[in-house]
């Protein structure tokens, strides 16, 4: 029964080991992250949209609606389609190639580089300590 609990204490210690280290490596593009959920929501809603539109546009048909209806209805599908299909896909996918791609891998870098050096030094100071004891 210990044996198991102390396993489990250790595989989330080091599940939130790994939860801190991701923090730290994305913490800097916590409003890029915001921006690209944020938009990536309206796309979402305006995907939902469409449906409901074709839908409306195929109910105008069968019962035989206005046809001017039914063409304002074609045309606010197409600007959702636009809207969300161009507009904001091309936006989030600006965003997250000029703002997130690249920057990750920048910021991951200088955090090993970082960590690296903190090592080096480390073990630096333990040798010197070691040489003024000898």
């Amino acid at each position: 029964m210990k044996k198991e609990n102390i396993q489990t204490k250790n595989k989330n210690l080091k599940f939130w080991q790994i939860l801190l280290k991701l923090k730290d490596i994305y913490r800097p593009f916590l409003g890029v992250i915001i921006a690209i959920l944020f938009l990536l929501i309206i796309q979402e809603i305006l995907g939902l949209l469409g449906p409901y539109i074709y839908g409306k546009i195929i109910d105008g048909i069968i019962v035989k609606d206005d046809i001017y209806q039914v063409l304002w209805l074609c045309f606010y599908a197409l600007l959702v389609f636009l809207l969300s299909d161009v507009v904001i896909a091309y936006y989030k996918e600006r965003i997250e190639i000029q703002k997130f791609d690249s920057d990750i891998s920048k910021n991951v870098a200088n955090l090993t580089m970082e960590e690296f050096l903190n090592f080096l030094l480390a073990n630096m100071k333990i040798k010197i300590l070691e040489l003024k004891k000898a």
